[in-house]
């Protein structure tokens, strides 16, 4: 993901900053070029989305978000939980 985030970062789609507290933690927002391209392919996109919501129907699509939502948020208590034991 970095390696990814780094090449977008070098065709100037991304703007990459840090942390102030700490320096780990990066933040990454589109640059204008960046933003272009994102509303350039968003229309393509959604094509496919829909294609695949039309594949497996509203509901279970919903439904797929929906558990990737929580399986998201569960994972990220989890990681958070183990990070503060480790510096106990």
């Amino acid at each position: 993901m970095s390696k990814g985030i780094h090449n977008l970062a070098e065709l100037g789609y991304l703007e990459i900053s840090s942390a102030d507290q700490d320096k780990r933690v990066k933040y990454c927002s589109l640059t204008e070029s960046g933003l272009a391209y994102a509303r350039e392919k968003e229309g393509e996109i959604l094509a496919i989305e829909k294609k695949v919501i039309d594949k497996l129907g509203f509901d279970r699509a919903a439904l797929a978000c929906q558990i990737l939502a929580e399986w998201s948020d569960l994972l990220s208590k989890e990681i958070a939980n183990l990070k503060e034991k480790k510096q106990k």
